[in-house]
């Protein structure tokens, strides 16, 4: 493969991973959204159990007070003093309630924060790498190109020098037969006048 389809190929490498760590993300905050809505229904339920109990015992205790004068002040100080007792330990379950669910909704908060923070870590270290070998791709195709650049300098400049030495070795030719041309005509101008004495 070319240097040029490795960085396409890395491009859309990178494209997939954004994409991937996008539905992560999305993941992790649908369930963050499912978890809390849960928690919070499950406590309000608890709360709303807790509540109904509450006005279950208030309004005994009320149908107690009706009946008072019935009974001794012995025995209404005693059920006054369980009443305020279960009383006391129902409203504590309930703050204890209220205390356990934001607890737990704190609890995913906190790790939502974290998986988004790690999430986004992971994403961050992933495209320094990912830039981080485009660039080196870049750089390799640049000292590929710059290398047969040079090459290219090199063929051209010894091909024009060859073209050079043809040329000086043709004009050597044709100064060559231009001297051999002139001592031959010199010659036969002797030969012919040879010829003339003689005849």
């Amino acid at each position: 493969k070319s240097k040029d389809d490795l960085i396409k190929e890395n491009l859309k490498n990178m494209e997939a991973k954004d994409a991937a760590n996008a539905e992560k993300l999305d993941k992790l905050t649908n369930t963050y959204e499912t978890q809390t809505k849960e928690a919070q229904e499950l406590s309000q339920k608890r709360e709303d159990a807790l509540h109904s109990e509450r006005i279950t015992l208030n309004e005994k205790h009320q149908k107690d007070l009706e009946n008072m004068h019935q009974i001794s002040k012995e025995e209404r100080d005693k059920i006054t003093s369980e009443y305020q007792q279960m009383a006391k330990e129902k409203d504590e379950e309930i703050r204890r309630n209220q205390r356990e669910k934001d607890a737990k909704i704190d609890e995913l908060n906190k790790n939502h924060l974290a998986d988004l923070k790690r999430a986004h870590e992971e994403d961050n270290k992933l495209q320094e790498m990912q830039k981080a070998e485009v660039a080196k791709l870049h750089k390799e195709k640049e000292t590929i190109m710059l290398a047969f650049t040079e090459r290219l300098e090199i063929a051209v400049k010894e091909t024009l020098e060859l073209a050079e030495r043809k040329n000086d070795q043709i004009l050597n030719l044709v100064n060559d037969l231009g001297i051999a041309e002139a001592v031959m005509l010199q010659t036969q101008s002797e030969i012919l006048r040879i010829q003339k004495c003689s005849e």
